[in-house]
């Protein structure tokens, strides 16, 4: 059983239930907008015309009616408008609403988002993908609805089919683990720490490497450490989780400090966490594909406690000095230069 010691559910995948209460709801609002969408398509033809949908024919004399009366072309014009609109609402809805932030107005109601497997944002491909997954799901019987229920991951077909899965979006408290990945999705630069560090400082800093094949293993440890931090055993600069997909990128999935009153920040001034993952991504060649990866960073006096706190875990862990993993951020842009200079010679 996944551990939620003063975690609530954020990043918790998200049960058969909250889905379809979500679902259910998105399928109520996309009925909804048709309903309003057609009335304000059939009420000026009905109020101004005296045009009647179901009846395809004027029902009132007067000088317009002689231009509409028994015609089949305006019959033929809204009913396919009609028609376009009750097939493109539901796509429109699903897909522009998962592009643009991951989640529909139902599935924020419910507290759920869809976020790819690789860290990346949601976008236009991935959505059309996730939603004709419905559509499997659907002529397999709804078996890929419910196959949510025994999946460890609990993906539906859909969600098979675009690498998607669906977590819980909302928190219990101000300073939960940031999994909705806006850092990513936004394109931010990673702030300054209110605490001002020397160059020197950063450079002593060191990284504790963890790796999980699960999400419940990654997510267990999180809460030990937060549990850790709160009862002030040792403190972290921050932790970092960033999921590894099948051809070895590195996705960022979130960033906390695991601390009682904010969420965590990169306190490397001039070099955020982009940067800092161009290092890592060359470092951590040897972790397996489409694995969780948890690097944390701390200061020289806390390593020893952090190191024993995953020793009484029972977990293996790695120490890559940040001076190793600057040292192979310039190693990543000289090789990107060779690389230029080499496709593009004289």
């Amino acid at each position: 059983m996944q551990q939620l010691v003063g975690k609530g559910l954020l990043g918790q995948y998200a049960g058969f239930v909250s889905r379809a209460v979500g679902f259910v709801l998105d399928i109520l609002i996309v009925i909804g907008l048709l309903w309003v969408v057609n009335f304000a398509i059939t009420l000026p033809l009905q109020y101004f015309l005296g045009f009647n949908i179901n009846q395809c024919k004027t029902m009132v004399s007067g000088t317009l009616p002689s231009i509409i009366d028994q015609s089949p072309w305006l019959c033929i014009a809204v009913i396919s408008t009609q028609a376009a609109l009750s097939l493109l609402a539901g796509p429109a809805y699903f897909i522009l609403l998962w592009s643009m932030g991951g989640q529909t107005v139902g599935q924020y109601v419910a507290g759920v988002r869809v976020v790819r497997l690789n860290g990346r944002k949601m976008n236009f491909k991935s959505s059309l993908v996730r939603y004709l997954g419905y559509f499997v799901s659907f002529f397999a019987l709804g078996l890929g609805y419910f196959w949510v229920l025994w999946d460890d991951r609990r993906q539906g077909f859909q969600d098979k089919l675009a690498r998607t899965v669906v977590v819980y979006a909302w928190t219990a408290r101000q300073n939960e683990f940031l999994l909705d990945r806006v850092r990513e999705r936004m394109g931010a630069k990673a702030k300054v720490s209110s605490t001002a560090m020397t160059e020197d400082e950063i450079r002593a800093l060191h990284y504790v490497i963890l790796s999980f094949k699960l999400h419940t293993e990654m997510n267990s440890t999180l809460s030990s450490l937060e549990e850790a931090v709160r009862v002030s055993d040792f403190s972290v600069i921050n932790v970092a989780v960033l999921v590894k997909d099948e051809t070895g990128h590195l996705g960022l999935v979130g960033v906390s400090d695991l601390s009682m009153n904010t969420s965590g920040q990169m306190p490397l001034m001039t070099v955020d966490f982009r940067t800092i993952r161009t290092g890592l991504q060359r470092l951590l060649q040897h972790y397996p594909p489409e694995s969780f990866v948890m690097v944390i960073l701390v200061k020289r006096d806390m390593e020893k406690r952090l190191c024993h706190a995953l020793d009484r875990l029972n977990l293996p862990f790695e120490i890559v000095a940040m001076d190793t993993v600057l040292a192979a951020v310039q190693e990543s842009a000289v090789a990107d230069d060779a690389s230029i200079e080499a496709s593009h010679p004289g």
